[in-house]
């Protein structure tokens, strides 16, 4: 089985589940959305949620890196989700945030379209993507969620951060064949 944690294993990714714990019955998610898709990170990623602010631009800035931000002195990039998706950038959007993030020691900002939530799930409401989630798809999100009816991608952001091209969002089928 995948890592569905939405986070990359502390040492080395494996297709064996964690050892069980107590304190892993449930997982907190932050839920938001890019375009028309709804995503989820492990809420203990995110130090903040910041509305949009004033940023210098970065040249030659890999896919989706809009530039540099300054949060209370510390600078950090922002990826613009909607274009490392693969999405025209919206900056017109009333209810648009920036999450502080934590990857790999380094604090980024990443730019969603919104916030809707934080999500208190139990670990098995996250399955793989296998099935669901092909090519790039299944390389940046680590599965899926059934949340409310409907299918929810789980954001595998080491993954995401770490390439340099666009990644197209996948379709996915929604319970009761809605879109």
């Amino acid at each position: 089985m995948k890592d569905t944690s939405g986070l990359p294993a502390p040492v080395a990714e494996t297709d064996s589940p964690a050892p069980a714990r107590a304190d892993t019955t449930f997982v907190n998610l932050c839920l938001f959305r890019v375009g028309g898709d709804e995503m989820v990170l492990d809420i203990m990623r995110i130090r903040e949620i910041l509305r949009p602010m004033p940023l210098t631009p970065l040249p030659r800035a890999p896919v989706g890196v809009r530039g540099l931000i300054n949060v209370r002195g510390t600078v950090m990039p922002l990826v613009d989700l909607r274009v490392r998706f693969g999405l025209p950038p919206d900056d017109t959007g009333p209810r648009r945030r920036i999450l502080v993030v934590l990857d790999r020691h380094r604090l980024q900002g990443l730019l969603v379209d919104s916030v809707a939530e934080v999500a208190r799930v139990g670990r098995e409401t996250l399955t793989s993507g296998d099935g669901i989630l092909s090519g790039d798809a299944a390389e940046v999100f680590s599965g899926v969620l059934q949340y409310r009816g409907r299918m929810v991608l789980l954001l595998n952001l080491a993954r995401l951060l770490a390439r340099d091209a666009p990644v197209a969002l996948p379709a996915l089928p929604q319970p009761g064949g809605g879109a």
